[in-house]
């Protein structure tokens, strides 16, 4: 994907710095051996394998591309943690089938929940700040209340945020993969969208994000855009 010619979506709140970043779309601490990748306007239908690096646009100045990475390190570790938890059950469930009996201390984490929810927001916003959405404008940056949410932190409406959606009894598979799908308000015009909110997998978890409104009432997706 080349890096296209946009603007910092976040300069509505302090002044940018003079270069631009290139913004990776997904985090790259998650996948450093590059993504394979479909949904994108580029490779709508087909999966494509690139590298690390080319899953980026100019949509952050340098300056607070600087400032969000907290946030990218707050996901890795997210990843990392569910990605040993999988690993250790699968161990413990290999050894109790073959009458093995091992004990083990309690392990505790520690995670950044906050900034977690903060960066799949920030996911959101680059997905559509990137063109990576159809239907929005060239120059669209995200409101203001959420521009400041991602960046500097603090609270959502009451009711909004990062959520889990989940139906009970069902089986969740663990995998290095995200999937991303942008969800809409129904009841804007066409030529005036709005991202409402997205649902997201997340090594196995799926994710449901409102900026606006109480997640209940988020509505159907539109536009998928799969990175894996």
């Amino acid at each position: 994907m080349q890096a296209m010619a946009r603007q910092c979506w976040a300069k509505s709140l302090s002044e940018c710095s003079d270069r631009m970043s290139g913004e990776h779309l997904v985090t790259k601490a998650l996948f450093p051996g590059g993504y394979t990748i479909r949904g994108f306007p580029w490779c709508a239908t087909e999966f494509k394998t690139v590298g690390v690096n080319a899953l980026t646009a100019n949509i952050l100045c340098r300056g607070h591309n600087t400032t969000l990475s907290p946030l990218d390190a707050a996901a890795k570790d997210v990843w990392c943690v569910l990605r040993y938890i999988w690993d250790l059950n699968a161990l413990r469930q290999a050894e109790a089938a073959a009458g093995i009996r091992n004990r083990r201390s309690r392990v505790k984490f520690r995670l950044d929940g906050a900034g977690f929810e903060r960066w799949a927001f920030k996911t959101m916003v680059n997905m559509v700040a990137s063109g990576s959405v159809t239907g929005f404008a060239k120059d669209w940056e995200p409101p203001r209340d959420l521009a400041r949410y991602i960046v500097e932190g603090g609270a959502l409406p009451e009711g909004s945020g990062l959520g889990l959606a989940v139906v009970i009894g069902e089986k969740v598979s663990d995998q290095d993969y995200i999937s991303f799908a942008l969800l809409r308000r129904e009841d804007r015009p066409v030529d005036d969208p709005e991202a409402e909110g997205f649902l997201m997998g997340f090594r196995g978890l799926r994710l449901a994000g409102s900026s606006t409104r109480p997640l209940r009432s988020l509505h159907r997706p539109v536009n998928l855009v799969n990175p894996e």
